[in-house]
Protein backbone atom coordinates (compact mmCIF):
# COMPACT_ATOMS: atom_id res chain seq x y z
CA UNK A 1 0.00 0.00 0.00
CA UNK A 2 1.46 3.38 -0.94
CA UNK A 3 1.99 6.22 1.49
CA UNK A 4 -0.52 8.33 -0.47
CA UNK A 5 -3.18 5.66 -0.02
CA UNK A 6 -2.48 5.55 3.70
CA UNK A 7 -2.85 9.31 3.92
CA UNK A 8 -6.31 9.20 2.37
CA UNK A 9 -7.36 6.39 4.70
CA UNK A 10 -6.36 8.17 7.89
CA UNK A 11 -7.35 11.68 6.94
CA UNK A 12 -3.83 12.94 7.53
CA UNK A 13 -2.68 16.48 6.78
CA UNK A 14 -5.83 18.01 8.19
CA UNK A 15 -3.94 20.18 10.67
CA UNK A 16 -1.38 22.77 9.56
CA UNK A 17 -0.11 24.84 12.42
CA UNK A 18 3.57 24.37 13.13
CA UNK A 19 4.47 22.17 10.18
CA UNK A 20 6.15 18.77 10.44
CA UNK A 21 9.58 18.12 11.87
CA UNK A 22 11.74 16.52 14.51
CA UNK A 23 13.71 18.17 17.28
CA UNK A 24 17.45 17.80 17.88
CA UNK A 25 18.47 14.63 19.66
CA UNK A 26 16.28 12.39 17.52
CA UNK A 27 18.10 9.44 15.95
CA UNK A 28 17.40 8.36 12.35
CA UNK A 29 18.03 4.80 11.12
CA UNK A 30 20.72 4.84 8.42
CA UNK A 31 22.83 2.14 6.80
CA UNK A 32 25.41 2.88 9.51
CA UNK A 33 22.90 2.51 12.37
CA UNK A 34 21.03 5.16 14.29
CA UNK A 35 22.48 8.62 13.60
CA UNK A 36 21.62 11.91 15.28
CA UNK A 37 19.39 13.94 13.00
CA UNK A 38 21.68 16.98 13.36
CA UNK A 39 24.61 14.89 12.01
CA UNK A 40 22.84 13.72 8.83
CA UNK A 41 24.19 15.00 5.55
CA UNK A 42 22.62 15.01 2.08
CA UNK A 43 23.49 11.77 0.33
CA UNK A 44 23.27 9.73 3.54
CA UNK A 45 21.63 6.36 2.98
CA UNK A 46 18.56 6.20 5.19
CA UNK A 47 16.52 3.05 5.89
CA UNK A 48 12.92 3.50 4.70
CA UNK A 49 9.94 1.16 4.35
CA UNK A 50 10.79 0.89 0.66
CA UNK A 51 14.51 0.17 1.20
CA UNK A 52 17.65 2.31 1.44
CA UNK A 53 17.16 5.81 0.05
CA UNK A 54 19.57 8.70 -0.35
CA UNK A 55 18.70 11.81 1.62
CA UNK A 56 18.10 14.66 -0.83
CA UNK A 57 17.85 17.56 1.66
CA UNK A 58 17.92 18.10 5.37
CA UNK A 59 15.79 21.15 6.14
CA UNK A 60 16.45 22.99 9.36
CA UNK A 61 14.07 25.76 10.38
CA UNK A 62 13.12 27.54 13.58
CA UNK A 63 9.43 27.50 14.45
CA UNK A 64 7.27 28.59 17.35
CA UNK A 65 5.18 25.79 18.86
CA UNK A 66 4.63 23.52 21.85
CA UNK A 67 6.44 20.22 21.10
CA UNK A 68 4.77 16.83 21.40
CA UNK A 69 6.56 14.37 23.67
CA UNK A 70 6.18 10.68 22.82
CA UNK A 71 7.32 8.48 25.69
CA UNK A 72 9.34 5.33 25.19
CA UNK A 73 7.19 2.37 24.15
CA UNK A 74 3.98 4.38 23.77
CA UNK A 75 3.57 3.57 20.04
CA UNK A 76 4.36 -0.12 20.35
CA UNK A 77 7.03 -2.38 21.78
CA UNK A 78 10.21 -0.24 21.91
CA UNK A 79 8.56 2.43 19.71
CA UNK A 80 10.04 4.85 20.29
CA UNK A 81 13.14 3.27 21.76
CA UNK A 82 13.52 6.33 23.99
CA UNK A 83 11.53 9.50 24.64
CA UNK A 84 11.10 11.53 21.47
CA UNK A 85 10.04 15.12 20.74
CA UNK A 86 8.52 16.34 17.50
CA UNK A 87 6.44 19.12 16.01
CA UNK A 88 2.68 18.58 16.44
CA UNK A 89 2.15 18.23 12.68
CA UNK A 90 4.81 15.54 12.15
CA UNK A 91 3.05 12.66 10.42
CA UNK A 92 3.49 9.25 12.00
CA UNK A 93 2.49 5.86 10.68
CA UNK A 94 0.29 3.96 13.11
CA UNK A 95 -0.12 0.24 12.54
CA UNK A 96 -1.61 -0.99 15.80
CA UNK A 97 -4.93 -1.04 17.65
CA UNK A 98 -5.17 2.76 17.38
CA UNK A 99 -5.45 2.59 13.58
CA UNK A 100 -8.28 0.08 13.89
CA UNK A 101 -10.13 1.74 16.78
CA UNK A 102 -9.77 5.36 15.66
CA UNK A 103 -9.96 4.96 11.88
CA UNK A 104 -11.18 1.43 11.11
CA UNK A 105 -7.96 0.70 9.17
CA UNK A 106 -4.91 -1.52 9.55
CA UNK A 107 -2.55 1.43 9.06
CA UNK A 108 -2.83 5.22 8.88
CA UNK A 109 -0.52 8.21 8.57
CA UNK A 110 -1.65 11.05 10.82
CA UNK A 111 -0.18 14.08 12.62
CA UNK A 112 1.17 13.05 16.02
CA UNK A 113 -1.05 15.72 17.62
CA UNK A 114 -4.07 13.51 16.79
CA UNK A 115 -2.66 10.88 19.19
CA UNK A 116 -2.41 13.10 22.27
CA UNK A 117 -3.56 11.24 25.37
CA UNK A 118 -2.13 13.54 28.06
CA UNK A 119 -0.09 10.77 29.69
CA UNK A 120 2.15 8.98 27.15
CA UNK A 121 1.83 11.35 24.19
CA UNK A 122 1.44 14.94 25.34
CA UNK A 123 2.20 18.59 24.59
CA UNK A 124 5.28 19.52 26.57
CA UNK A 125 6.04 22.85 28.19
CA UNK A 126 5.13 26.27 26.86
CA UNK A 127 5.17 27.31 23.23
CA UNK A 128 8.67 28.44 22.27
CA UNK A 129 11.01 28.64 19.30
CA UNK A 130 12.50 25.25 18.37
CA UNK A 131 15.00 24.14 15.75
CA UNK A 132 13.13 21.63 13.60
CA UNK A 133 14.64 19.15 11.13
CA UNK A 134 12.86 17.63 8.12
CA UNK A 135 14.14 14.87 5.87
CA UNK A 136 13.47 15.17 2.13
CA UNK A 137 13.95 12.33 -0.34
CA UNK A 138 13.16 12.14 -4.08
CA UNK A 139 9.61 11.10 -3.13
CA UNK A 140 7.73 10.90 0.18
CA UNK A 141 9.16 8.08 2.26
CA UNK A 142 8.38 6.45 5.56
CA UNK A 143 11.62 6.46 7.59
CA UNK A 144 12.51 5.42 11.13
CA UNK A 145 13.24 7.82 14.01
CA UNK A 146 14.05 6.03 17.26
CA UNK A 147 11.96 3.11 15.96
CA UNK A 148 8.88 5.18 15.03
CA UNK A 149 7.72 5.23 11.41
CA UNK A 150 7.49 8.83 10.19
CA UNK A 151 6.58 10.42 6.88
CA UNK A 152 9.20 12.60 5.19
CA UNK A 153 8.46 15.99 3.74
CA UNK A 154 7.18 15.92 0.16
CA UNK A 155 10.00 17.13 -2.12
CA UNK A 156 7.78 19.66 -3.92
CA UNK A 157 6.54 21.13 -0.62
CA UNK A 158 9.82 22.94 0.03
CA UNK A 159 9.16 26.53 0.97
CA UNK A 160 11.34 29.58 0.42
CA UNK A 161 11.72 29.86 4.22
CA UNK A 162 13.50 26.52 4.51
CA UNK A 163 17.24 26.45 4.88
CA UNK A 164 18.18 23.70 2.44
CA UNK A 165 21.31 21.68 2.17
CA UNK A 166 21.62 20.22 -1.32
CA UNK A 167 22.75 16.66 -2.01
CA UNK A 168 25.74 16.39 -4.28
Amino acid sequence: MSVNTLLTLGGGRSMKTAGPGLLAGCKILTIEGYTSIADLKPGARVVTRSGLKRLRHLNKTTRFFKPVAVTSGSLGYTRPARNLKMAPDQEVMVRDWRAEVLFGRDAVVIPVSRLLDGKYIFSQGEAAHHDVYELVFDIEEVFYADGVELLSKHPTATSKEDHLTEAA
